[in-house]
């Protein structure tokens, strides 16, 4: 089997110029603000690992949503996930959470899919208000095959094994 990796443009950018900006490879583009659905989601899942950290894992971190992320290895790369938890004072996320747009869809799913797992991220969720799916990538054991969740359940954080999340609240606004 072929192993291909994506190939972007090589650009001269050392800094995203835009503060909503992701560089890769150099090039900048544009990340989107999200809308109100995209906003609560975040702060929905923000409120829950919040909680879960503070009772179950306070040595972890969550970041600010859309804090800057430089993916280190990869040159001139700056990302601007939605959520990120870091474990046990660790310095590079364990966990990402995308939430996509319209506008950022090829990003989310094809280029920072595999830009994540080649970083270390161990695990990869990309939220889609407007598919009402959760696509859920445990890279340790599943690659690039991700789980999908697209009706209310359950879904169990790979790297937390006591840490479930409903989809129905995920999408409660919907």
């Amino acid at each position: 089997m072929l192993n291909q990796k994506m190939r972007f443009e090589k650009g001269d950018n050392d800094t995203v110029v835009d503060t909503h900006g992701e560089l890769i490879n150099g090039v900048e583009y544009i990340n989107n603000d999200l809308d109100d659905i995209g906003e609560n989601i975040a702060k929905y899942l923000y409120s829950i690992l919040g909680k879960y950290r503070l009772s179950h894992r306070p040595l972890d971190t969550i970041s600010d949503p859309n804090e800057s992320l430089v993916i280190e290895g990869m040159e001139k790369t700056q990302l601007r996930p939605t959520l990120t938890v870091t474990m046990n004072g660790q310095t590079f996320p364990d966990w990402v959470i995308e939430v996509a747009t319209p506008d950022n869809e090829e990003m989310t799913y094809l280029a920072k899919t595999g830009i994540y797992q080649e970083a270390g991220v161990r695990e990869y969720w990309i939220v889609d208000p407007d598919k009402k799916v959760i696509l859920s990538y445990f890279f340790e054991k599943r690659g690039l095959i991700p789980a999908i969740y697209d009706s209310p359940q359950r879904i169990r954080v790979s790297i937390y094994k006591d840490l479930f999340i409903s989809y129905s609240d995920v999408f409660r606004d919907l």
